[in-house]
């Protein structure tokens, strides 16, 4: 499944740069106490070299934001995220460095944008 691709690259990114669930979260939230739907597809637009379509980064949105309230909070976050992320290092590892550098960059990229926030809307 999709989300069986993409939660492996982020938890083996954020092990490999030694940041954690939390920081994850403060970037993206930017304090706010939580993730807005544009922020959360901005930097899914960015992760893997932007190989997620639209549908795919949607999709995912639908898993993160499992109470439907229009944003992703720390527990929703680490709900989806903690239970990949407490598991052993993966051997490939090494192979997602150009993915990790999307990541983290992404993430940072997203916490100094000043655009205003748009609402979600699905694609057909």
């Amino acid at each position: 499944s999709l989300l069986d691709d993409v939660l492996p690259s982020i938890t083996a990114d954020l092990q490999r740069v030694g940041q954690t669930i939390e920081q994850l979260f403060e970037t993206l939230s930017e304090g706010n106490g939580e993730i807005t739907w544009p922020k959360f597809r901005r930097f899914f637009q960015r992760f893997g070299n932007g190989k997620l379509t639209q549908q795919q980064i949607e999709r995912l949105w639908l898993v993160f934001d499992k109470n439907m309230s229009g944003g992703v909070s720390q527990d929703e976050l680490e709900a989806v995220i903690g239970n990949s992320f407490s598991s052993k290092r993966d051997p490939t590892i090494g192979k997602a460095r150009s993915v990790a550098k999307t990541l983290i960059k992404g993430a940072f990229m997203l916490a100094q944008e000043t655009k205003a926030d748009d609402f979600y809307v699905a694609s057909a």
